[in-house]
């Protein structure tokens, strides 16, 4: 083989590596454009009280992914799996709620893809009534002509039909016409744990 052959032969090679590199960094690119959609939509499908949660040595749910996994027992029996790697929702504002602390009362809520978990976060129970429901900031929006309520953090909510509006200062047309005057810290969103939706918002007296 003479030295032109050779170098043609090297420069085809380096070109070959070069294309499966761009393809591979497209790919990747892409695949972390879909993670990154999949953080922001925040959808929300499923809401239960923990009863137990049993973690690896190596747990941690500190990052956006999490490390190690944990197995939680929701209070109607199923039984969840958060394996390593599984999306750790922004809580934003909302107090985060430890599962493995004894003296929390938690509740899961979690966006699944048959019974894997896609992204999930932890919140506390209602004090009062931690079978019943959690309270969540006030909605800033609602989507999906009305089936979906948005709160301050992103999170995707499902809504009961109808929702109850309780505000004893002004009364209220409508939901739109609630999140339009009391949306984010001018009032509360009460999710019943039983039909996993949003039952009632509640406006905070100013």
């Amino acid at each position: 083989m003479n030295t032109t052959t050779a170098r043609r032969n090297a420069a085809a090679v380096l070109g070959i590596v070069g294309s499966l590199t761009i393809i591979l960094a497209a790919f990747t690119s892409s695949g972390a454009s879909d993670t990154s959609l999949t953080v922001v939509d925040n959808k929300v499908d499923l809401v239960g009280r923990v009863t137990s949660a049993v973690a690896t040595q190596e747990w941690s749910a500190a990052e956006a992914v999490t490390t190690g996994s944990m197995t939680v027992t929701l209070s109607t029996g199923r039984v969840m799996n958060i394996v390593s790697g599984s999306l750790v929702g922004g809580n934003g504002e909302i107090p985060v709620c430890n599962p493995l602390t004894p003296a929390d009362t938690c509740v899961l809520l979690a966006d699944m893809l048959g019974d894997a978990v896609v992204w999930f976060a932890f919140v506390k129970a209602d004090a009062a009534a931690p079978d019943a429901r959690t309270t969540l900031p006030g909605l800033v929006d609602m989507r999906d002509n009305g089936d979906i309520g948005v709160l301050p953090n992103g999170w995707q909510v499902p809504l009961a039909t109808p929702v109850k509006r309780t505000c004893d200062s002004t009364p209220t047309l409508s939901l739109r016409d609630f999140i339009n005057r009391y949306e984010g810290n001018k009032s509360l969103t009460i999710v019943s744990l039983e039909t996993q939706s949003v039952v009632e918002v509640v406006c905070l007296e100013s």
